[in-house]
């Protein structure tokens, strides 16, 4: 890490990098929302499963970070997360997007959900072309 005006090494917040096993792709990364991690060097965290095969619900694997103040759950993110984070930034169009390619895993009645508040979003910036499209 780089030090600060003083001299004083300055920690980051830690990261987490998903990799494929062949070939070293990069699959997910994140910044872990760790407490305490301007008190912890890089030997106090942990990278831990109850077995090797732990799954979540959506069949992808669960991971825990351990730290000496805090625990933090690492699982891949899923659809629904996906257009929860679009909708959050307000990226709609790209939400609804999505919401029609995995409806399945959505569901009808959120799909119009986000439609309508596509809809109303372009209404409000004043694109009435845009939103009739």
């Amino acid at each position: 890490p780089p030090d600060n005006e003083d001299g004083v090494v300055v920690p980051h917040r830690p990261e987490l990098f998903i990799v494929m096993r062949d070939g070293g792709e990069d699959l997910s990364y994140d910044a872990l929302p760790v407490k305490g991690f301007q008190d912890n060097s890089a030997a106090d965290y942990m990278l831990g499963a109850e077995h090797a095969t732990v799954l979540g619900e959506d069949g992808l694997p669960v991971l825990y970070v351990l730290a000496p103040k805090d625990i933090v759950v690492a699982k891949p993110r899923g659809v629904v997360d996906h257009i929860a984070w679009a909708v959050q930034c307000e990226k709609l169009e790209e939400a609804v997007s999505m919401a029609e390619t995995y409806v399945d895993m959505v569901g009808e009645e959120r799909l119009l959900e986000l439609s309508e508040q596509c809809l109303q979003q372009q209404l409000e910036k004043g694109n009435p072309a845009r939103a009739a499209a």
